[in-house]
């Protein structure tokens, strides 16, 4: 296949595929489209081994795309071993196999609201194709550690999200034994792992941008409490949090929970926990106190019961939709680096 109206004749004859056009409404990248439409062909028998498939610029022009689109998919076909490039001819076909489905390995400290709107992104910006396994550690490094040594070699990517209660020398060595072109973090790298992708959330950043940008809807309250677990992935947010307050002149405090605490008039609760929630819920109902009016709420991280609980619970969250493409991208594309994570806030009736 050489001439552009050769290009033609083949989309012709195969018209009828549901792959042969690009969806603009899709959100699988373009770029994996084409990657999916050359594999249909070759599949199908429309290219063999050995035969030259469109040039770049043939395709790019036969779908409307630009060019860069074509050439990134082309490469993610070589990588792939599928198609070989020939200086001054252009792309063969290498093999007739089947397109390895990728393998991705996703490792969670849990399934909650947040983590399934990242898992959804994930998979809604990956071929159907490709296989996704979860795997929880429930915050236990020695679970992790085992469960990487247990699965080295079998999948295409790691990818982990590091919300752990502490970091062992044992997962340390674990992690390193992850070729670094397949390990992807998200919010967090380990220190050891400078050299892998990574969407970074930086926490302190994030918190204080965040809280700066909402500081008019929290002028009536006199005193922040932040009300976070004390552990490792904490101590960003703590620090976040008592930078803005000491910024802004704004009294506060710091707790791990609520328990036995009081609340009054005047302050602005910003909360981890759910059961921390349901405290402050509860408290407030006890001593007629409204909240949004008397007592601010912001939980972190949203979910269904925040958006109806007590006329709705402002929320300060990373994109966890942004990002899941961010990592599919990493992923399917093997463009590795950094990318940066973001924070929103949702506002209702708590504040």
């Amino acid at each position: 296949m050489n001439t552009s109206s050769t290009l033609t004749t083949t989309a012709d004859r195969f018209s009828d595929l549901n792959l042969l056009t690009v969806d603009e409404s899709s959100k699988v990248p373009k770029y994996l489209q084409i990657v999916e439409i050359i594999k249909s062909d070759i599949d199908n028998g429309i290219f063999g081994i050995g035969e030259q498939v469109p040039s770049i610029n043939e395709t790019s022009a036969e779908f409307y795309l630009a060019r860069d689109t074509v050439e990134k998919a082309y490469r993610v076909l070589k990588e792939k071993g599928i198609l070989s490039a020939v200086k001054g001819k252009g792309y063969y076909v290498a093999s007739t196999g089947k397109l390895c489905n990728k393998r991705c390995l996703l490792f969670l400290n849990n399934f909650n609201d947040d983590k399934m709107a990242f898992y959804q992104s994930f998979k809604s910006n990956i071929p159907e194709s490709c296989e996704v396994d979860v795997h929880l550690f429930n915050g236990d490094p020695d679970q992790l550690e085992r469960d990487i040594i247990a699965n080295l070699g079998s999948y295409d990517n790691f990818i982990i999200f590091p919300h752990l209660d502490a970091i062992t020398d044992g997962l340390r060595r674990a992690i390193a034994k992850i070729p670094k072109h397949k390990l992807v973090f998200v919010h967090r790298e380990f220190e050891s792992c400078m050299e892998c992708s990574a969407v970074i959330t930086n926490n302190r950043d994030e918190l204080y941008q965040t809280l700066k940008q909402i500081t008019d809807k929290c002028q009536k309250y006199r005193h922040f409490r932040l009300v976070f677990p004390d552990n490792i992935y904490h101590k960003e947010i703590w620090e976040g949090f008592a930078d803005y307050c000491l910024d802004h002149s704004i009294k506060f405090d710091i707790k791990p929970d609520l328990t036995g605490v009081q609340i009054s008039t005047g302050q602005l609760l910003i909360i981890k926990n759910d059961q921390d929630l349901a405290y402050v819920v509860k408290y407030c109902q006890a001593h007629d106190l409204t909240l949004g009016r008397d007592v601010g709420v912001i939980c972190y991280n949203d979910n269904s019961l925040k958006e109806v609980l007590a006329g709705g619970i402002s929320v300060i969250t990373p994109d966890f939709h942004q990002i899941g493409q961010q990592v599919a991208d990493i992923v399917m594309s093997n463009d590795f680096g950094k990318s940066k994570g973001n924070y929103k806030f949702i506002r209702r009736g708590s504040v």
